[in-house]
């Protein structure tokens, strides 16, 4: 025998109870836990404070239903549907993501990392998918329960890949997210309910074992050098004799600053500032470029002297690079200052000094699932980041007693919030924050020059800031490589270098071509050898050409694209 219940009771059951228990849930994550984490608005946050009220709406006009028909004797047959002790299975939906996750970041998470994400996630989808329907299938309709918190957490745990692939940014379109949420919703609905219950099963199984499979990645392989890490030229340069001086050595990195070539592509003149700094005594290479495109592929191989990053990508930045163990063995002290440990995430920071502390990877990616993308941004403290602007300032007025090397990464001006869609008013937040790191800068310098006037100090940009196309990578925006002019190539892979050498004769070590080739110039310069330049790498564009629908450029010529064949850069 089938159950029957009256049609009331189907509306209070199915509707009513269900919708509101929905928007409990949505209420809590947007009131309670993005608050409890001071989680910055992003499209998770979005769509649950979009969500609650309307599933309220839905339950009130429900809820009208229930009253217009309480007191009708017509019944309605029951779902009959029973938990089934293969429902852990429906776990592994909302977990895929997780472990999508995981894989893309394993290279800086730990074992336990992985134990604590996977066990707060499968706890937490255990609760609103087994649980509470469990404990409420008294009043409402378990299958409905059941469901509805399963599409829902999976379209939180989904969400930051949904973001990548629709290019939302601090919101997404919530029209978009309800139909995928109603249409995983009617398909999961209606197998759970059927006979066909075990296909149910079967299909999420198969959806978490391809997409780990899909997203799998064996050890990095990063990197063209075969030369072993002993054999370095750097490193058998400081073997045998000291070098001919040790000044103290600063290098400061503000994160996408560009040379005013490419600065007029975006209507902004930084021609004062540039002329602020000859007059500062530094030289300029307005011509410089990078073989990688993001700040950790450009760093770690400039601090490396290689296009190999020797183990873990972030080796280089960390402090643990061929840079750092060749000044360490002339006796240099090593400072790496940074407004948040974006650099050495996952491993040991590699320096004497390091401001700020390490910060969980686990925390940092849980953050960024909860907020539903994977900003640039995430695990960033505006709080450290005042602290760094004092420590760093702190450091230029003391007095080492022995030679140092400084390296401190503003994150101003900043590149494009990289979602693949560029913000209406792109071009003016970079300009708005291009000004504020000009300030930064001078007030570095100001300081910096008073203290140690006769050390080595770089001005550098990384990378450009991602202002053209699409504002992320032209080969997942459609753009064919024939549409890839000069200054989309500039825009990603161009960089920024001004040197204000101690003392004059650098001139004939100083052959810059890519920031890459920095280091060799100094050791050359330190040791008065011209030979340590042949650790100079390739310059070409290595990593990440896809930015540019895979054009790239081979010592300063662009290779593919509307300016194939021609230099990278054409002004004087």
């Amino acid at each position: 025998m089938v159950p029957n219940m009256n049609r009331s009771a189907f509306w209070l059951r199915n509707l009513v109870i269900p919708a509101v228990v929905l928007s409990a849930y949505c209420l809590l994550f947007a009131h309670y836990v993005s608050a409890l984490r001071q989680l910055p608005d992003g499209v998770n946050l979005a769509f649950t404070q979009a969500l609650w009220p309307a599933m309220l709406g839905l339950a009130g006009i429900a809820l009208m239903a229930y009253l217009l028909t309480l007191t009708s004797t017509r019944s309605l047959p029951s779902s009959g549907v029973s938990a089934n002790k293969l429902d852990w299975l429906l776990l592994l939906l909302p977990l895929a993501p997780i472990v999508q996750y995981l894989l893309k970041n394993h290279e800086i998470l730990s074992l336990g990392d992985v134990v604590y994400l996977l066990g707060l996630f499968l706890v937490c989808s255990a609760m609103v998918v087994l649980l509470i329907p469990a404990i409420l299938q008294q009043w409402a309709s378990l299958p409905v329960l059941r469901i509805s918190g399963l599409i829902f957490a999976f379209m939180l745990t989904n969400m930051p890949a949904l973001s990548a692939s629709f290019r939302w940014f601090s919101e997404g379109d919530l029209k978009i997210q309800l139909a995928i949420a109603l249409a995983l919703f009617t398909l999961a609905f209606w197998l759970y309910r059927s006979k066909h219950r075990a296909l149910l099963y079967l299909l999420i199984a198969a959806y978490f074992i391809s997409n780990s499979l899909a997203n799998w990645a064996g050890p990095t392989t990063a990197g063209t050098d075969s030369l072993p890490l002993t054999q370095h030229p750097l490193l058998q340069a400081v073997a045998d004799e000291p070098p001919a001086q040790t000044p103290n050595i600063y290098l400061l990195v503000y994160d996408s600053y560009v040379a005013n070539e490419t600065m007029l592509q975006y209507d902004i003149d930084n021609g004062a500032q540039e002329e602020y700094l000859i007059q500062q005594g530094f030289k300029l290479y307005p011509n410089t470029y990078s073989i990688g495109g993001h700040s950790v592929a450009s760093i770690s191989t400039v601090l490396n002297a290689s296009t190999d990053f020797y183990g873990n990508s972030r080796s280089g930045a960390s402090g643990n690079g061929i840079v750092h163990e060749a000044l360490q063995k002339l006796g240099y002290h090593t400072y790496g200052i940074f407004p948040s440990d974006f650099f050495f995430q996952g491993i040991n920071s590699g320096y004497d000094v390091t401001f700020p502390e390490s910060k969980p990877v686990a925390q940092v990616l849980l953050d960024g699932i909860l907020v539903g993308e994977f900003r640039f941004d995430i695990g960033f403290d505006s709080r450290t980041g005042v602290g760094f602007l004092q420590r760093k300032r702190q450091l230029f007025e003391e007095n080492p007693l022995s030679p140092l090397f400084h390296y401190s990464h503003s994150y101003l001006p900043g590149h494009s919030q990289n979602s693949g869609s560029c913000l209406p008013n792109e071009k003016e937040l970079y300009a708005e924050s291009l000004e504020l790191a000009n300030q930064e800068m001078r007030m570095d310098l100001d300081a910096l020059l008073q203290s140690d006037p006769e050390a080595i100090i770089v001005i550098a940009g990384d990378h450009g800031p991602y202002l053209s196309k699409n504002c992320f990578s032209t080969s997942e925006g459609g753009y064919n490589l024939r549409e890839i002019t000069r200054y989309d190539i500039q825009d990603r892979f161009g960089t920024f270098l001004a040197i204000r050498w101690p003392t004059q004769g650098y001139e004939q070590y100083d052959q810059i071509v890519v920031l890459q080739d920095l280091f060799p110039t100094i050791f050359a310069y330190l040791y008065q050898d011209s030979s340590i330049l042949q650790a100079r790498i390739p310059p070409v564009i290595l990593y990440e050409p896809s930015l540019v629908s895979g054009a790239y450029v081979e010592d300063g010529i662009i290779r593919g694209g509307v300016n194939d064949g021609e230099p990278l850069f054409i002004s004087d």
